[in-house]
């Protein structure tokens, strides 16, 4: 008693319009556009890896790491495996924040990064491996000399 009915909503009419990245013709199922085709699922060892790469230049800036986490997500793996050459080439210095916002977008979707960073390319600054040490107790990120370390501790 009291209760005022509300009457029935009348239907919206809902335009269809295409997708702003997708043309019509493409099914959605297909993998995201923005996704560089270079950054490939390797399944070994029991895990599935997103990786990079060799010798080729990917992500040019932090905002490209974007592209990282798409292409994780496709494939449907939490971890990625790129080479030094993958990254922006002010990754390793710690004054141009590129590391920092990379590092901590990876980790806010709790995708793991392994970089190989062959032992020649001469050694990281003193603040970089300080970043080093305490991502590598977070087991978010490590750098290491070869592709095998690399998947052995993403596997670990």
């Amino acid at each position: 008693l009291g209760r005022r009915v509300r009457p029935p909503r009348r239907a919206t009419h809902v335009r269809l319009t295409p997708h702003p990245t997708r043309p019509m013709d493409e099914p959605p199922h297909a993998p995201p556009t923005g996704v560089p085709p270079d950054l490939v699922p390797v399944a070994e060892a029991g895990i599935v890896t997103l990786e990079g790469p060799p010798g080729r230049a990917l992500l040019r800036s932090a905002a490209d790491v974007d592209q990282v986490l798409e292409a994780c997500f496709a494939a449907g793996c939490r971890a990625a495996l790129l080479y030094a050459e993958n990254l922006p080439p002010a990754f390793f210095d710690l004054r141009s924040g590129e590391a920092g916002a990379i590092l901590q977008k990876l980790a806010q979707y709790g995708v793991r990064l392994a970089v190989v960073r062959r032992p020649e390319t001469g050694a990281p600054s003193a603040r970089f491996r300080e970043l080093l040490a305490e991502q590598r107790r977070r087991r978010d990120f490590g750098v290491f000399d070869t592709r095998a370390d690399a998947r052995a501790w993403l596997a670990g």
